[in-house]
């Protein structure tokens, strides 16, 4: 089974029409100076972190890729972003060390100099075509959408996106140890989480934070994101999916 097989208009369709039940319109785009300004009217979320903020690094509609969700009355309840890296020429150790500045967390005031990178031996060697995913936000509260399929269904909507689209050679994002404790990595449907990644030191102070690193190859997502968006819908959108019958034929079906 080929990466085109996996990743069909089918499976991005029902995405889509999934969202659509649940009360959102999905638009993409890849201009990210769009990107920022719509960010910027953002009550909940007005920034774009370095990463993905054209002012910071270079990134063109050749390269990245964003996603918005909408409610009814139009109000911007999801973003996430991803763009692609060419590490034809390094690995990512030595891309982090050069280029740590671009994934600082918008609004920290960190000593880049005195900030440490961490990888295992095995993420240290990622290199050639490699995707960035970031920008994940979705509202919360009691108008808000986390804690049922969105957050699983709408971050494998954007992989299946970029590997239509570059089938990089791996595909890599950070996330705070809380959400990663939580099962956001298992959620997005990464295969490797590094703990304790990045140590970002704050300045004038003793006070650090974390990000930690995940990822998986192309062959890997591939296998992972074949489960189709309908299992996550069913799996977090009804109370008494639990029940061992359905969760037995499930296991059939799967």
């Amino acid at each position: 089974m080929t990466v085109a097989d996996v990743f069909s208009v089918t499976y991005t369709k029902g995405i889509f029409e999934i969202a659509k039940s649940l009360g959102l319109d999905l638009h993409v785009g890849s201009d990210f100076d769009e990107f920022r300004a719509i960010s910027k009217e953002h009550p909940l979320k007005p920034y774009v972190n370095p990463a993905f903020d054209p002012d910071f690094v270079d990134i063109s509609p050749l390269t990245g890729l964003w996603l918005i969700g909408t409610n009814a009355n139009g109000e911007i309840v999801h973003t996430q972003a991803i763009k692609l890296l060419e590490l034809t020429n390094a690995n990512l150790a030595e891309h982090f060390r050069s280029n740590l500045t671009d994934y600082r967390t918008h609004g920290y005031d960190f000593d880049v100099d005195r900030s440490c990178c961490f990888l295992s031996p095995a993420a240290s060697r990622i290199s050639g075509r490699v995707s960035y995913h970031g920008e994940l936000w979705l509202k919360g509260g009691s108008d808000g959408y986390r804690g049922g399929c969105l957050a699983t269904i709408l971050t494998r909507l954007m992989k299946a996106l970029c590997l239509q689209r570059w089938s990089p050679d791996f595909m890599i994002g950070l996330q705070s140890p809380v959400t990663s404790c939580r099962g956001l990595a298992a959620r997005e449907g990464y295969v490797h989480l590094e703990q304790r990644s990045i140590v970002w030191q704050l300045r004038d102070c003793a006070d650090a934070m974390e990000d930690w690193l995940v990822w998986m190859s192309r062959e890997e997502a591939a296998f992972n994101l074949r489960v189709p968006p309908e299992f996550f819908y069913n799996l977090f959108e009804f109370d008494d999916y639990v029940k061992t019958s359905e969760v037995e034929q499930l296991r059939k079906t799967a």
